[in-house]
C-alpha cells in the first residue's frame, strides 16, 4: 500500500519496504540484484489490515549518521475507518535502530489522524506531515536548551530569594498524606487579602497548587502587574497543578504574588488558596533580531527580519514616531515575516522588533518604518527634493542609455517631468517625458550610493519604485534593492543615488 523507497547509497544501495500487517524492510542491492532476505528490519510493524507505511528518505548528501528513513503508520486499521497515525525516523543504515517517533512527546509532537498513504515530505530542514485531522504538521530542531529550572517548595519560608514570605494566617502542612503532593507539603489560608510572595532573579516563574471540591479563587501578579485570577476548585483533590506560567521577563529581579480572594466559583463548597511550589527559570534570552525591513504596499506594510538564535516567537512594536514604538506588541508571530494591515494611508510608521525565548525577550532591532503606498494617480509630474528644492532633471535632455539622473534647479522643460504608471500594489514606472527612458536600479545593484541611470523600459523590478506618503511629500523605493531615492547632497547637478531609507528630507519628494 506504500512505495518503495531507494537509497542510492555508496557504499551499500538499499531497497525499503513496509508491506502490510509486516515490519519496515531493507534489502541491500550488489551486482544489479536485490537481496531476498532482508538485511535489517524494524522493530515495530504495521497494525493488522490493508495497510502498510508510507515512507522517505533523507540525508545531508550521505554524510555518516545522517541519513533517516521516515515512515508514516497508522495505530489501528484504517480499512473504513479515521484512525490516529504516527510518524517514525528510523536510521536508514539500520532500520532497527529507532530514532524518533511522534509519541515520545504526543503532547507536544503528536500528528493527529492518519493521512493514507500519505508520505512525509522534507525540505530545508524540516519534515511535513499531513494530517487527517486537517492540519499540516511540520517537525523541525527545537532550539538549544537555554534556561534553567530551579523549583522551590511551599515549605521553604522565608523572606530572601526563592523562598515563600506568607503574610496573613497561612497554615503549613509538611509530610502531608493524601494525593500527591509536591514533596508532601502544602500552605493555605481562606482569608480575603492574605498573600504570599517568591522573590527570585530570572526570567519567568510557574506557580503550581492543590485543586479540590473546597477550595475557591486566587489573584496572581508578577511585578505589580494586572492580576489574574486562578482556580483552586476542582471536583476531586489533586496536587502539584500548574495553574498559572507567568510572561516571560527581562532576565533579572522580579517578584511573585499570590492573593488570596476568598471567593469561590459556584461549584466548590470553600475558598482556600493552596500553594504547593513554583518553578523559577533562569537564562540568557534570545540575540536581538537584526535587519529589520519595512515595505509599504498598497495598503499594508510588510516586515521581514534575520532570525534569532532560541527565538520562541516575536514581539513588534510601532510607532508613529521615531523612536516611538509603544511598549505592547501589535503581534507575536513564530517566523520572520510580518504583515501590518492595521494601517492608515498618509502615516509613516515605526517599527521594532524583539525576540522571545523561554528565558526572556531580547532587546529591540534596529528601526525601520514605512508608509501605505499612496495612491498617486498615473500622470506626468515634475518631483522636487524637499532638502535641495531642486528638481529630477534628465540632463541636457539626454537620449543615452545609462544617462546619471541629477538634481537641477526647475525650469519647466520636458527633460524634467516624469510619468508615472502604476504596475500594481504601490509600484510605479517612472519615465521621463523627454526621452521616454525609465528610472532604472543599475544591475540589479543592492548598493547604498548606487547612481541611478535611464534605461529603456523593460518590466525589470529594478524600474518598478513605490511610491508612499512621508511628512509633507513622498518617498520612492525600488522594488528590487529595497532603498530610497536619494538627493545625496543639495548642490546643483548632483547625481541620485539609492540609499538605506532614513525618512530624512533628501529623501523626500514634491510630486506635482
Amino acid at each position: 500500500w506504500g512505495s518503495p523507497i531507494f537509497w542510492n547509497n555508496p557504499s551499500s544501495p538499499t531497497l525499503f519496504v513496509w508491506s502490510n500487517e509486516d515490519h519496515l524492510k531493507a534489502f541491500s542491492l550488489s551486482n544489479g540484484l536485490f537481496a531476498t532476505t532482508p538485511v535489517a528490519q524494524s522493530a515495530v510493524g504495521a497494525p493488522a489490515g490493508a495497510v502498510g507505511g508510507a515512507l522517505s528518505i533523507s540525508s545531508n548528501q550521505n554524510a555518516a549518521g545522517s541519513t533517516i528513513l521516515w515512515g508514516s503508520i497508522p495505530l489501528q486499521d484504517p480499512d473504513h475507518a479515521t484512525v490516529p497515525g504516527e510518524l517514525l525516523a528510523f536510521d536508514a543504515s539500520n532500520v532497527g535502530v529507532e530514532l524518533w517517533n511522534s509519541h515520545q512527546n504526543q503532547a507536544r509532537d503528536d500528528v493527529g489522524t492518519w493521512a493514507k498513504f500519505v508520505a512525509p515530505t522534507i525540505a530545508n530542514g524540516k519534515v511535513y506531515m499531513a494530517s487527517d485531522s486537517g492540519q499540516l504538521v511540520v517537525y523541525g530542531l527545537l532550539p538549544p536548551a537555554s534556561h534553567t529550572v530551579t523549583t522551590v517548595d511551599d515549605a521553604i519560608a522565608g523572606s530572601a530569594d526563592n523562598q515563600f514570605n506568607y503574610f496573613g494566617g497561612w497554615g503549613h502542612c509538611t509530610n502531608c498524606g493524601g494525593p500527591p503532593l509536591y514533596d508532601q507539603s502544602n500552605s493555605w489560608d481562606n482569608a480575603a487579602n492574605d498573600y504570599l510572595t517568591v522573590s527570585f532573579t530570572g526570567t519567568q516563574i510557574k506557580f503550581y497548587g492543590v485543586q479540590d471540591p473546597r477550595h475557591g479563587i486566587g489573584a496572581v501578579s508578577i511585578d505589580g502587574s494586572a492580576e489574574t485570577n486562578i482556580d483552586f476548585y476542582a471536583s476531586t483533590r489533586t496536587g502539584n497543578v500548574l495553574l498559572w506560567s507567568s510572561p516571560v521577563v527581562q532576565s533579572g529581579k522580579h517578584v511573585f504574588k499570590l492573593r488570596v480572594l476568598g471567593t469561590q466559583n459556584p461549584n466548590s463548597t470553600g475558598n482556600y488558596a493552596v500553594a504547593d511550589r513554583v518553578d523559577i527559570l533562569t537564562g540568557s534570552p534570545a540575540s536581538a533580531p537584526t535587519g529589520l525591513s519595512a515595505t509599504g504596499q498598497s495598503s499594508t506594510i510588510q516586515l521581514a527580519w534575520t532570525a534569532s538564535s532560541a527565538a520562541q516567537y516575536y514581539d513588534v512594536y510601532r510607532g508613529t514616531t521615531p523612536g516611538g514604538e509603544g511598549s505592547g506588541p501589535i503581534g507575536s508571530p513564530a517566523g520572520t515575516i510580518f504583515t501590518d494591515s492595521n494601517v492608515v494611508p498618509g502615516t509613516t510608521y515605526y517599527y521594532t522588533v524583539a525576540a522571545v525565548s523561554a528565558t526572556g525577550t531580547s532587546a529591540q532591532s534596529n528601526e525601520a518604518s514605512a508608509a501605505v503606498g499612496s495612491l498617486l494617480a498615473n500622470g506626468t509630474y515634475t518631483v522636487t527634493n524637499l532638502a535641495a528644492n531642486m528638481v529630477l532633471d534628465d540632463p541636457a535632455s539626454s537620449s543615452a542609455l545609462g544617462t546619471n539622473v541629477i538634481l537641477w534647479p526647475a525650469n519647466g522643460g520636458n527633460n524634467q517631468k516624469w510619468t508615472f504608471s502604476s504596475v500594481g500594489n504601490g509600484y510605479y514606472t517612472i519615465t521621463n517625458l523627454s526621452n521616454g527612458l525609465a528610472l532604472d536600479d543599475p544591475a540589479f545593484s543592492t548598493a547604498s550610493g548606487t547612481q541611478l541611470v535611464q534605461w529603456s523600459l523593460n518590466g525589470g523590478i529594478n524600474q518598478h519604485w513605490l511610491v508612499a506618503k512621508s511628512g509633507g511629500g513622498y518617498t520612492i523605493k525600488n522594488q528590487s534593492s529595497g532603498l530610497a531615492v536619494d538627493g545625496a547632497s543639495d548642490a546643483q547637478g548632483t547625481n541620485i543615488v539609492q540609499a538605506a531609507p532614513t525618512g530624512q528630507s533628501n529623501q523626500t519628494w514634491l510630486i506635482q
